[in-house]
Order: structure tokens, then C-alpha cells, then sequence
């Protein structure tokens, strides 16, 4: 049985009246957002579902697209802009809507036409990534490199690819007094600008609160390509999401790569009691790392060093755990950075108060020959950032009410050919 008008109306005027601010913001914007969808299909559409008006049976149910739906939603630019014009527009598609119920059965089911073809999800897949896409990258990355070496404060920057996407490593002059924040700013800016110049790349969530991840030392961004703009999904790339997923009938990024940027020097802000403590315990599991690795028979010496780092760039704060291999050891090298990456989740278990940051995550960082890790000290448990310590990341930033390391310290190991 079909719901009266009047009861029709209410129940569109309400759904509508919830969400019409959302909708006409983003058709005032004169893009074509995945929201605008929303608009063109429904008008009222609540969690991905119809909730609109032709009948109680519809209600709550998938949406089926009606014959001649297409008189059933504004033109472009002309939604109502006051409440008396959207109750009467509401009104008459109510009432257009109960006449297209009945006239296809009792039940209020409805058979969609070729005219509902154009309102239904298109198909958005996009081919595997094309030596094109990769190379519109690469250029992003080498111009954002240039930029942020041409800093005086900079000795050396590592660009590198690997699977998870692009990593730079950022090695300031020893005795630089530019705080860690404000690299971290020139290099989002060096982002943004290589971003902008490509023209065709964006930082996916670019008008979001945070379209930056916090990282110990450095941040994660994730670049998108767009293919054609008159048909991207902008809600995407600027939010940062789309909750059309699969079914959204715009085109998502057509190659979308992660980028995490991280500045190599060291973080001592601690009292000094907790310094020391820090640093004797990071010595210790250098230590540690080093003895395993030494008893592999690939290996002919390990060495572990401490330094600040030079003004040359030839040596790299923080822990540097050097492994000489042999020139016939080259195929054995991942399993090499395996073992220690294993030996040093063993080290930081035993250790009181040290974690690698992003340890359940992603916590190391590829280099050439190697990886390097970021080391933090934990003073209290229970009152620690675990988001920070577990999976690498912190979205609140500097307004985080949970504690962050005040000691890091990177812990780099390399595979160097024995003369």
C-alpha cells in the first residue's frame, strides 16, 4: 500500500532539508563532484540507499531508477533557495513520483528506461598503472627533490622507489639551527608546488583539515593522477575520499602513490637523567643488532657507529650499522636487511623503554643498500600516543593529548662491498 501524499512530502522534505545545505555548496562550487551525484539521483539519498517517496515498499531499499526519472531533479543552478520554492518543488516530484509508482504496478516498483541509463554507476576501473603515469611521477618526485637541495640548509637529499611508493630522505648540516618543523614545512611546500606545476597530480584531501599525515621526524602524503578533470571525482581528490566507493560514477585517480618525506637528525628533548638513559639503551640495541648479524656467514664485519652528522654528508646521524658483504653476496642481500629487521625487533623487546616507531606498520624506510628506522623513547605507557608508536602515524599532530617520544634518534643500517 502506498504512503499518502501528505506523508510523502514530509518524509522527502525532511530528508532533503537535512542534507540540502551539503548538497548546495557543492553544486555551487561548479564542479563536478561525486556529491552532485547524490543531487542527480536522488535528492535524498540516505547512506548509499533510496529514502525517497514512490512507496513503502521502496522505502529502505535499493534505489531503482524510474522511466522519465530525469524530470525529477533540478536543473544546474537551479535549485530552490528558500524554503517556500524547495516545499513546492518537493511537492510536485512527490507527486510525480506517486504517479510513475502507480502506473507501474501496485507494489510501486519501478522499471528503469534508457532514460535512467545516464544515472546509473558507470564503470570507473582504470588499467594498470602505464610507464606514462609512472614517469608524470617521477618528475613530481625529481622537481620536489631539486627544490628542497637548493636549501642551504640541506648537505644531501635520497630520493628513492620502492613498493610502497616514493621516500625521500632529508640529511640537514650538523649545525643547522632550522628547526625540524620548519623543514617539515618547506618540504610540504615543495610538495604542493610540484604538485600544482604538473597540473595533472594533486595531494589527495588537498582541501582537508590535514592532508598531511604526522610521522616521528617527517609526514606521509598520497598523490593521485587525474586523467580528465571534467569527469573526476572531486570530492575525492580534494576530501580525500569518496563514500561512493566502487559505485561512484565519476573517474577516481587513475594511479594514486604514497610519499613520506623524513628529516635525519635527532630529537633529545627529555631531561637529561632520561637522555642518558635513552641513549644507553639505543647503544645497546645497536649492540645487539650487531652480534646477530655478525654470526651470519655472509657477513665479513659489522661495524656500529654514533655521529651527529657532517657537514660533507658522508656519514649519517644517528645509528649507522655497517655490514660488509662480499661482491658474491649481492643475491643474499634482502634476506641480509631481513635479519635485521628481525634483530632489531628482537633488541627494542628487550630494551625498557624504546620502540621503533611504526613498528606494526611500516617502520622501515628504504634506502640504497638499506633501510633506515626511527628510534623513540616511551616514558609512560599509559598515557602514549600508540597511534604514533604503533602504526607510525598521529592525524591530530602538535593537538595530540597523548604523549610523543621526546628522544628519536634514527638507527640506519647499510650493505657495504668489502675491498
Amino acid at each position: 500500500m502506498q504512503r499518502g501524499s501528505s506523508d510523502e512530502v514530509q518524509h522527502v522534505i525532511t530528508d532533503t532539508m537535512r542534507m540540502g545545505p551539503l548538497h548546495q555548496s557543492l553544486w555551487d562550487e561548479g564542479e563536478a563532484s561525486d556529491e552532485d551525484q547524490s543531487v542527480t539521483m536522488s535528492g535524498a539519498q540516505r547512506g548509499g540507499h533510496w529514502g525517497g517517496a514512490t512507496s513503502s515498499a521502496q522505502a529502505g531499499g535499493h534505489w531503482s531508477a524510474p522511466a522519465g526519472a530525469q524530470g525529477l531533479t533540478p536543473p544546474a543552478g537551479e535549485w530552490p533557495q528558500d524554503s517556500h520554492s524547495q516545499r513546492s518543488w518537493l511537492t510536485a516530484r512527490a507527486r510525480s513520483s506517486r504517479q510513475l509508482a502507480s502506473r507501474n504496478g501496485a507494489g510501486g516498483h519501478l522499471r528503469p528506461s534508457s532514460h535512467a541509463a545516464a544515472l546509473l554507476p558507470q564503470d570507473v576501473s582504470v588499467d594498470r598503472p602505464t610507464p606514462k603515469h609512472v614517469a608524470q611521477f617521477e618528475v613530481v618526485m625529481q622537481s620536489m627533490k631539486k627544490t628542497v637541495e637548493d636549501l642551504m640548509h640541506v648537505v644531501a637529499v635520497e630520493l628513492s622507489q620502492h613498493a610502497g611508493g616514493w621516500s625521500f630522505i632529508v640529511r640537514p648540516h650538523a649545525d643547522s639551527d632550522l628547526p625540524t618543523d620548519r623543514f617539515l614545512t618547506i618540504a610540504k611546500e615543495a610538495l604542493l608546488e610540484a604538485a600544482t606545476q604538473a597540473q595533472c597530480m594533486f595531494i589527495l584531501g588537498y582541501c582537508s583539515a590535514k592532508p598531511f599525515a604526522m610521522r616521528p621526524q617527517g609526514f606521509e602524503a598520497t598523490l593521485g593522477l587525474m586523467e580528465n578533470k571534467s569527469v573526476a571525482c572531486w570530492h575525492l581528490f580534494k576530501k580525500g575520499f569518496c563514500r561512493h566507493g566502487e559505485s561512484c560514477n565519476k573517474q577516481h585517480p587513475a594511479l594514486q602513490m604514497p610519499v613520506r618525506i623524513l628529516i635525519a637528525s635527532m630529537q633529545l628533548n627529555a631531561l637529561a637523567s632520561d637522555v642518558d638513559a635513552f641513549q644507553q639503551e639505543i647503544a645497546a640495541v645497536a649492540k645487539g643488532v650487531t652480534t646477530i648479524l655478525q654470526n651470519s656467514a655472509c657477513v665479513e664485519r659489522v661495524e656500529a657507529l654514533m655521529d651527529t652528522g657532517d657537514s660533507s654528508g658522508h656519514t649519517f646521524p644517528g645509528w649507522t650499522i655497517q655490514v660488509m658483504v662480499a661482491d658474491d653476496t649481492s643475491p643474499h642481500a634482502q634476506d641480509l636487511l631481513t635479519l635485521a629487521q628481525n634483530a632489531l625487533f628482537g633488541a627494542t623487546a628487550c630494551s625498557k623503554n624504546v620502540y621503533i616507531m611504526g613498528y606494526a606498520a611500516t617502520p622501515f624506510m628504504p634506502r640504497p643498500n638499506g633501510f633506515v628506522a626511527m628510534l623513540g623513547d616511551m616514558q609512560n605507557e599509559a598515557g602514549a600516543c600508540w597511534d604514533l608508536y604503533s602504526l607510525g602515524v598521529c592525524r591530530k599532530d602538535w593537538e595530540c593529548r597523548w604523549q610523543h617520544p621526546g628522544c628519536l634518534v634514527p638507527l640506519n643500517v647499510i650493505l657495504v662491498l668489502s675491498l
